[in-house]
């Protein structure tokens, strides 16, 4: 089976660095940047993002409004030092879950198992048309990854069988 591919963004080499480690000694293929930059192109292909939010450049809660912009169907993790209760309610407007620093290991894995195996139920009820269009059987609804917005349907055009 193939390994989930994680896009990881951070800053601090330190943190980066060992968070790294863990995460690919746990079996996971990780994608490290030390700023948004580049997230934009590395999201394809991911199973899962985790943000730091305070990142040179662009922040955590702008590139990650982004990355769900154009791949609504990867979970995001924010993993930040911030721990106001604002920031938490700002991300999770976006994010599927929200982890201060410090952490442990063995929870961060353990949060990132949680997103796969929720995202895992829903890509059952979703089928992939081409590469970039996604039909949500139990939401009756028709997106196309690449903007994230929904095609709207008529009943009986969401009818035709597939």
């Amino acid at each position: 089976m193939k390994a989930k591919k994680i896009l990881y963004i951070e800053d601090n080499q330190e943190i980066g660095r060992w968070v790294k480690q863990e995460l690919e000694q746990r079996g996971y293929e990780v994608c490290w940047l030390l700023s948004g930059d580049d997230a934009e192109r590395e999201i394809r292909g991911c199973d899962v993002a985790i943000l730091d939010i305070m990142l040179p450049g662009l922040d955590g809660f702008t590139v990650g409004q982004r990355l769900k912009k154009i791949m609504p169907s990867v979970p995001i993790l924010l993993l930040s030092a911030r721990t106001a209760v604002d920031d938490k309610l700002q991300g999770l407007q976006f994010a599927d879950d929200y982890v201060t620093k410090p952490f442990h290991p063995d929870e961060l894995a353990a949060r990132v198992e949680v997103l796969l195996r929720r995202n895992g139920e829903e890509s059952q009820n979703q089928i992939m048309l081409g590469q970039h269009i996604t039909v949500d059987l139990s939401g009756h609804t028709v997106s196309d990854e690449r903007t994230g917005e929904e095609i709207i349907l008529t009943g009986k055009e969401y009818g035709i069988d597939l």
